[in-house]
Parts: structure tokens; C-alpha cells; sequence
């Protein structure tokens, strides 16, 4: 179970991350956020406000690491999958403090885990679910 706050406490710590796309809500106040980047549409779990109408946006992006697959060089930066889950590909760039790690995906994805995955280049990730989305106030 996560502290309360701690989401709005990673959102500033990382702020300099956050993606800019636009945000839709989803029907009947659900928790899903659709943020449109430059990478696509992503669907997201946002854990801390639902989102009442359309709007330019700052979102963090985070989720858990299933799994580290080789580059195929077929594959679409993003990818959605049964479950929730989702593959980026793009490079493993550095690891912001333990178990935290940044993907670069053509948007920066916050990556937990407990394993130490190798910094590459051209590699694919497979997410845990939820995607989430934490917005930026202001």
C-alpha cells in the first residue's frame, strides 16, 4: 500500500519528466485519463483527480517493469496490450534513485522495479499494470 501523498510527492520530485499532451476525461468520472503525446494515445490510470473536461496538460508517467525484451526493429514505439499492460520501445537511460529507473520511449516513462536492468539503448519494456498518469497542478 502507498502513502498517502506519495503520488503528488513523485510528481514534484520528477516535474522536470512530466509529458505535455492533452487530456480527455473518461465517461461517468472514471479514473481513466486519455492523454494524446507525440507518441500516440495512451490510456491512463490517474490516481489522483478525475478529470472533469479536455485540456492541455503535464502528466508524469510511471508503471511498473514486467519484463526487458531485445529491440525487433518491427515494433511501434507503443504498443497496448491485453490487461493493462503496454510495450514501449526506445533506451533504458538512467536510474534516478533505487529500484527507479527512466525510459525514454519518445516521452520519459518512470520504470519501477526490483531487478537491475541494464542501461541500453533499443530495447522494449513490458509494463505492469496500471499505466499511471499523475497530472501537474499548475
Amino acid at each position: 500500500m502507498l502513502a498517502e501523498g506519495y503520488f503528488e510527492a513523485l510528481a514534484e520530485r520528477y516535474r522536470a519528466l512530466a509529458v505535455h499532451g492533452t487530456g480527455y476525461p473518461a465517461p461517468q468520472g472514471s479514473p481513466l485519463l486519455e492523454l494524446v503525446t507525440s507518441i500516440g494515445i495512451l490510456y491512463l490510470f490517474n490516481p489522483i483527480a478525475v478529470l472533469q473536461k479536455q485540456k492541455k496538460m503535464d502528466v508524469l508517467i510511471s508503471a511498473g517493469l514486467e519484463q526487458l525484451l531485445p529491440e525487433d526493429g518491427q515494433s511501434s514505439s507503443v504498443q497496448a496490450l491485453e490487461g493493462g499492460r503496454w510495450i514501449f520501445a526506445g533506451s533504458l537511460r538512467e536510474q534516478l534513485e533505487p529500484g527507479l529507473f527512466l525510459f525514454d520511449a519518445g516521452v520519459p516513462l518512470l520504470l519501477f522495479t526490483d531487478q537491475e536492468p541494464p542501461l541500453t539503448r533499443s530495447v522494449r519494456v513490458v509494463t505492469t499494470p496500471p499505466l499511471f498518469g499523475i497530472p501537474l497542478a499548475g
